[in-house]
């Protein structure tokens, strides 16, 4: 080797970037996943394939001259590079995680000083790059289809900016899924499945190929970087070690969802605030049941920060670290802002129906809570979920059990609502089809069994939180004796 021909990391450095390899300053974990991708026959192969299909499309269509190459480009242009950009390469995200796991390297990659979240970031951020790779590489066919004439422009290029948006929201869900077991992945790819050909089918109609009704633009944008960063928090926080405060991340998520309610419902339109609703509804609850059946932690190193902020910090430690008694203060304040949210809409513009939106809400939050104390009393056992969700299924055995009853006597109407008062699950759905004087009812008694529920844990849970004080006043001691040592 020359002397010419050895450059130190320092020069390299001092000469900037030179162009034949990746940037310094980019993540380790990206650039080792952009390489491995890049170089891997899946890529390779799709890539072919893509411009294989392509060269088909567009030489049919112009062997059908401009009418006929006007139609055919529509749709056999479009649907090859969904499929490819935001469903092939995304889906690769399947074995981000758990490639890692089967060769043992996670704890390799750990030693690396890489946190959990740069690591998932990396790994997803090199499957959307590949995604945006075969993106461009469909661009120069888009020119062509302009030789036809009728392409509207800006349409195009949004329908490439919602496919960008599509692959990464897609690849944010696999590589969730791969932190979980073969089982659960298949069971994701299913929903994915039946998800892509929903949301295709929406973007083809938002883009002036179908009829339908156009989503707002910024809103879907926002719920889909919402549902991006959940997906990567929960990556992260599946391969985490125990020092990592992942629950406060997710907490602080769900303060933003609630605040979003109350923002859409005071000075949003009629429509906006379901629309939110709607779209986070079902990550809010996940995020509440998740909390309500954490264990509780007495690490320094998740404490410690608070520590810092005085009597803030040990009030906000009762929220933001991990375990079932904060995660069910935390419950507490989403409950109530979503609540709010709930009214404030309904005053506005249906107040006449505001009683009956507010005894389902008030449901929903019984539904929540109920199992509590049977994780609580299982709280050592790592199926902890199980416990809840076993708990959950006997209240749809109440429902079932009410049905039968309400078959032998010959109508919904006619059932009493006591059968299935006590159970929130149960008579949440059977007030869904039920008289307005019924709801109330259920509403009612969901609001008793949930003070009956705080009650049952009242004793473990100002245990809890009293532990979760204490370990942030030591912790703040401790941090107060270390410069008082030094001095001395």
């Amino acid at each position: 080797m020359t002397t010419s021909s050895r450059i130190t990391v320092a020069d390299s450095a001092s000469t900037g970037w030179r162009g034949d390899d990746f940037p310094g300053w980019l993540s380790p974990m990206l650039v080792k996943e952009l390489r491995q991708g890049i170089q891997s026959g899946a890529f390779a192969w799709t890539f072919i394939g893509l411009q294989a299909v392509m060269f088909l499309v567009m030489a049919t269509a112009l062997a059908g001259g401009m009418e006929a190459g006007r139609d055919a480009t529509a749709w056999t242009f479009w649907l090859p590079v969904a499929v490819a950009v935001a469903v092939v390469i995304p889906l690769r995200g399947l074995g981000a995680v758990a490639s890692e796991k089967a060769g043992n390297n996670l704890d390799l990659v750990r030693l690396t000083h890489l946190s959990a979240t740069r690591i998932v970031v990396g790994k997803w951020f090199a499957i959307v790059a590949q995604s945006a790779l075969l993106a461009t590489a469909a661009l120069p066919y888009l020119v062509l289809r302009y030789f036809f004439g009728g392409v509207n422009v800006v349409a195009d290029l949004v329908a490439f900016g919602w496919m960008l948006a599509a692959a990464m929201l897609v690849a944010a869900a696999a590589v969730a899924a791969s932190t979980r077991s073969v089982r659960e992945r298949v069971g994701v790819v299913i929903l994915l499945f039946f998800f892509g050909n929903g949301a295709l089918q929406a973007m083809f109609f938002s883009f002036g190929i179908g009829a339908g009704i156009r989503f707002p633009p910024l809103v879907g944008l926002a719920l889909v970087g919402l549902y991006i960063v959940i997906f990567l928090e929960h990556a992260a926080s599946a391969i985490a070690p125990p020092a990592e405060n992942h629950a406060g991340r997710k907490r602080l998520i769900g303060l933003a969802i609630a605040a979003a309610w109350v923002g859409a419902a005071l000075f949003g339109g009629r429509t906006l605030f379901w629309i939110v609703v709607g779209g986070t509804i079902v990550p809010l609850v996940a995020m509440a049941v998740e909390a309500l059946c954490e264990r509780p932690s007495r690490l320094d190193s998740i404490h410690a920060p608070f520590a810092r902020r005085g009597s803030l910090g040990g009030l906000a430690a009762l929220v933001f670290t991990p375990g079932w008694a904060t995660g069910l203060v935390f419950a507490a304040i989403v409950a109530a802002a979503c609540l709010a949210g709930v009214v404030a809409w309904t005053v506005r513009f249906i107040p006449n129906d505001a009683g009956e939106i507010l005894a389902i809400a008030v449901l929903l939050c019984a539904t929540v809570v109920f199992p509590l104390p049977a994780v609580v009393a299982f709280l050592k056992t790592p199926r902890r979920h199980a416990v809840y969700a076993a708990v959950q299924i006997a209240c749809l055995f109440v429902l079932i059990l009410d049905g039968l009853l309400g078959a032998q006597i010959g109508g919904a109407a006619e059932r009493p609502v006591a059968t299935v008062a006590l159970f929130p699950l149960a008579a949440l759905l059977r007030a869904l089809g039920a008289s307005h004087r019924a709801q109330y009812t259920l509403a009612m008694a969901a609001a008793v069994v949930t003070l009956v529920v705080f009650g049952l844990v009242a004793g473990p849970l100002v245990r809890e939180l009293t532990a979760t004080w204490r370990q942030v006043a030591a912790a703040r001691d401790r941090r107060l004796a270390v410069p008082a040592e030094s001095a001395a």
